[in-house]
Parts: structure tokens; C-alpha cells; sequence
């Protein structure tokens, strides 16, 4: 007896095409949510390394200074508002030990200044649109900003930094009257300082934005990033109390 194969009918091939494409479109739509968790936690994983890092060096040189002898001025204005605050400070920790230094009735022994301030790079500043966004007094809508370190070869305070704030053309600064500069953080906000007399201590704020995220919302420069949606910031107190009645 000869057996005849007996093919699909017109329903069958409905639904096994149909119930295809629902499969298709379900693991396609898993792929892009999948893909976008990954893109926005990818994005806020290197701010929060950004951030984490500029801390790290504050914390660290903020070790070896003193309330009295310790400063603070607006920082550099590039766009509309300035891009941060500037903050420097007497140190007296050695360059080459590492330990803290006094001289022999116990005051510390001043090693040099050491300087931060946030900045707009000058070819950053000219490769976007947008003219920035003032939001009290501060730029707060392009997150390209460094934070740069620059340690200068003075064992007095320094009465006035604005020579020293200048922008870096990419990664490279000048040669300048300073022993060595670093970029501490790479693509922040703002950096800002808020000092307290009375408990000898220092605010520092410093503020970054997932940018590659807002990019995908509105144009970055056209809007403030200082949104909950957006905004990462890392804010910590240092208090010089111990070190009060050390002058420099």
C-alpha cells in the first residue's frame, strides 16, 4: 500500500507563520530593552568611576591641609555660566615620602600649593552647539568638563589662582609656573565648594551627568542636566577642625 504525504493546510501555515513572528517580534523587543539597560548602566558605571576617582584625590590631598590655609574663587567661565569653582591649598605632604611634615615647634612644614578646578576643554568648547545653560551662576548643560589638578612649587598660600585657570587644548596644557597638573575627572558638570567658618569644614559637590542617556532625550547644551533622570553627583564634608590653629 503506497502512502501519500499530505501537506499543510492554508490555516496551519496562518498560524505557524503568525506564531513565528509573534516569537520574532517578543525576542527582538527583549534584545533592544536588554541592549538598552546595558547601554544606560554601561553609561552610569564610567560616571560613577568619574566621580568616585576626583573624590579619591580630594580626599587624599584634603589629608595634609589646614582650614587657615585653604581658598576658594569662582572658576573659569567658558560659556554663559562659570564652569565650576576653584579650590586650592597649602599641603604639607611630602612629594617624595608621602608623610605629613612639621617643623620642630610642631606647626606643619608647607610643601607647596596644590589646585582644583573644572574647566571646559577649548576644543570641546567649540565642537558642540548650544550655548549652555546659567543656573546660579554655574554652566549646567554640557558635561564635558575636567577636573584638573595642578600642584605648584610655593610653600606660601597663593592670593590668587586665575593665571593658573586655564583650559587644556584635548589633554595637553602649556607649560606653565606649576610643578605637574593631572585630569582628575573627565566629563562632569560642575564642581562646586562651599566652605563653614564656624566648623572649619569644606562642602565639596561634584556633579556629572550621563550624557550618552540625555543625548538620546534633546540635543546636550540645549537643556540644564541637572535632572534626577540624568544628574549623578558625589558630595562629601571635610572637616579641617583638628588642623585649626595651624597658619600657614
Amino acid at each position: 500500500m503506497v502512502r501519500r504525504f499530505q501537506g499543510y493546510t492554508l490555516v496551519e501555515l496562518v498560524v505557524s507563520v503568525s506564531t513565528a513572528l509573534i516569537l520574532f517580534a517578543v525576542t527582538h523587543a527583549l534584545l533592544q530593552s536588554s541592549q538598552k539597560t546595558w547601554n544606560r548602566v554601561s553609561g552610569d558605571e564610567n560616571v560613577a568611576g568619574q566621580l568616585l576617582s576626583a573624590e579619591s584625590w580630594l580626599r587624599r590631598d584634603l589629608f595634609g591641609a589646614s582650614y587657615s590655609a585653604l581658598r576658594t574663587a569662582p572658576g573659569p567661565t567658558t560659556l554663559v555660566g562659570r564652569d565650576g569653582d576653584a579650590l586650592w591649598f597649602l599641603s604639607a605632604i611630602d612629594p617624595d615620602t608621602g608623610r605629613f611634615m612639621r617643623n620642630d615647634d610642631g606647626t606643619p612644614r608647607w610643601q607647596r600649593n596644590i589646585l582644583y578646578y573644572s574647566v571646559i576643554p577649548s576644543s570641546i568648547a567649540t565642537d558642540h552647539s548650544g550655548p549652555g545653560i546659567d543656573e546660579g551662576g554655574y554652566e549646567v548643560s554640557h558635561p564635558y568638563k575636567f577636573l584638573v589638578r595642578k600642584v605648584i612649587d610655593q610653600g606660601t598660600l597663593l592670593s590668587d589662582v586665575t593665571s593658573y585657570l586655564e583650559a587644556p587644548v584635548g589633554y595637553s596644557f602649556p607649560s606653565g609656573d606649576f610643578e605637574s597638573v593631572n585630569i582628575i575627572s573627565r566629563g562632569l558638570l560642575s564642581f562646586q565648594v562651599a566652605t563653614e567658618d564656624d566648623l572649619k569644614q569644606v562642602e565639596l559637590s561634584i556633579v556629572a551627568a550621563n550624557a550618552q542617556e540625555a543625548g538620546k532625550v534633546f540635543p546636550l547644551g540645549s537643556r540644564s542636566l541637572m535632572n534626577p533622570q540624568f544628574l549623578m553627583l558625589r558630595q562629601f564634608t571635610t572637616n579641617l577642625q583638628n588642623r585649626q590653629t595651624l597658619t600657614p
